[in-house]
């Protein structure tokens, strides 16, 4: 199970498919995730899977992220040529 408090798991799944087609390695690919959910966690406004959870319990006005500690990690997996 995948927890997002920050990134809608939408956005990680474009974000990932870009930086595969980029060819960027899997710690590139986490340190841009990072940065990404970073950077909504300092953000005081706009939507966040944390704003939508914390609406939908009865904190009316909540917006923004939610900073916090952030744990990555990416692997790839692939199927075997043999």
């Amino acid at each position: 199970m995948v927890f997002l408090t920050n990134v809608y798991e939408q956005e990680v799944a474009t974000m990932v498919s870009k930086s595969l087609q980029a060819d960027l390695k899997p710690t590139e690919i986490a340190e841009h995730l990072a940065a990404r959910a970073q950077q909504v966690g300092r953000s005081a406004a706009g939507s966040s899977p944390f704003s939508d959870a914390a609406l939908a319990v009865g904190y009316l006005g909540f917006s923004g992220g939610k900073l916090d500690d952030i744990a990555i990690v990416v692997s790839i997996v692939r199927k075997s040529e043999i």
